[in-house]
């Protein structure tokens, strides 16, 4: 609060440092001349100040139509998993016990809840141990680390992920395991299936490959997809994934809270939703890109109130050619045109500087993530259409009153 304080204080001596001594160095003599050239050279400095003005503006209106592009690719993408209406409830192993598998079966049961699963780590963020694994044919000298998640059997059927080649989890299987196309690229297999994986998890253990998952984003957007390996066996700990009916989601949030209090009524019931998780992944650029919404507004306000004021000057300056003009046959409209050309180059200005400032800032932020958006030059150019039109909207209102204003008292004007 200090430091705002101190920098409206600052702002504010500087904006009245300069009138304040632009004022008190006036000389009556040049004043009763008629000389123009500290005029012409204010002139300038207030259209360098509004051009400055507008470039900000229209840098801040660029760059949060990118963020927000972007953060809605982000929403949008295909995970390789349905993240909705998934409830996830934290819990530890040793509170759990043998009643884990009881627990998801009778959630399994319930009309309200479509399936439920164990899972060591959330699918946000896979990235256990990282767990090194053995292989036939892998280089002996090679030490090769890849993300891991072991998982009970209904995983794939509650997170609704995809086998591109092979098949998924059943209840017959024993220490089974399925890879992504980048754990297949390392580990060079032509065709993975069968294979026989050795993990070393503390102790050594042997995994069948049984299928080849497709695209899945285990990790946020801004990393490139790790090689995984999702394999069964005992979840010590993380998470119960339940998938819920989404017609009646408080309904069935009960009914899973009413089935926990009865296989553990000593541990609280302790849940979140998946997709919170997702959104929580990229909390930094949604606070960014609502904290520049208010700042692109704020900065057009202030930009505005420039144009207006730099508008309201010259319409006076221009009193007597307006009468003149209108005497000689200028319409309403013809005025208000030449009025506002002026000031619409000024804004065309602004734009052309802002627009390589704005490119190369955004250009390195997208660089942060691995799936990111191309820039679209046409946000550039309905950018550029908007602020002429917020500029000319801005001084019409100065430029239609001077030339309805009556010709006679405007050649009288001194």
């Amino acid at each position: 609060m200090l430091g705002i304080g101190l920098i409206t204080l600052f702002t504010g001596l500087i904006a009245g440092s300069y009138p304040a001594f632009y004022l008190s160095a006036l000389k009556p003599a040049r004043i009763l001349q008629g000389s123009s050239k500290k005029a012409s050279k204010s002139a300038v400095l207030r259209k360098a100040l509004v051009v400055v003005q507008f470039a900000l503006s229209v840098m801040l209106i660029i760059a949060t139509a990118i963020i927000f592009s972007q953060l809605n690719y982000i929403r949008t993408t295909e995970l390789g998993y349905d993240k909705e209406n998934v409830l996830v409830i934290r819990h530890q192993w040793e509170r759990m016990g043998k009643k884990h598998r009881t627990f998801r079966q009778e959630l399994a049961k319930h009309p309200l809840i479509l399936s439920a699963a164990g899972s060591q780590l959330n699918p946000t963020n896979i990235a256990y141990g990282p767990v090194y694994f053995n292989w036939k044919g892998r280089d002996p000298q090679a030490q090769i680390a890849m993300n891991s998640n072991p998982v009970t059997m209904e995983y794939l059927e509650t997170m609704r992920m995809k086998v591109k080649t092979g098949r998924g989890f059943n209840e017959k299987d024993r220490r089974v395991a399925l890879l992504n196309e980048e754990a297949v690229k390392i580990m060079g297999f032509d065709n993975p299936i069968g294979e026989i994986l050795v993990a070393f998890t503390g102790k050594k253990r042997k995994y069948r490959v049984i299928g080849v998952l497709e695209k899945v984003h285990f990790q946020p957007l801004s990393e490139n997809i790790q090689p995984t390996v999702i394999f069964t066996g005992n979840v010590m700990g993380g998470s119960v994934l339940v998938r819920l009916h989404p017609e009646n989601i408080p309904e069935a949030i009960g009914a899973v809270q009413e089935i926990w209090n009865k296989h553990f009524p000593m541990t609280p019931f302790d849940y979140h939703f998946l997709d919170e998780d997702y959104s929580n992944l990229y909390r930094s650029e949604e606070r960014m890109g609502t904290l520049l919404n208010y700042a692109s507004l704020l900065a057009v306000l202030i930009a505005c109130l420039g144009l207006f004021g730099l508008a309201s000057f010259t319409t006076e300056q221009r009193t007597k050619e307006i009468g003149i003009r209108k005497v000689l046959g200028a319409t309403v409209p013809g005025i208000v045109t030449l009025l506002g050309k002026d000031f619409a180059k000024l804004v065309l200005l602004a734009n052309i500087i802002a627009w390589p400032v704005v490119y190369y800032f955004m250009n390195n932020w997208l660089q942060d993530f691995a799936y990111r958006i191309n820039i679209n030059l046409l946000i550039f150019l309905a950018v550029a259409i908007l602020s002429i039109l917020v500029a000319l909207t801005t001084v019409s209102f100065q430029a239609t009153k001077a030339a309805m204003a009556n010709p006679v008292k405007s050649l009288r004007y001194e």
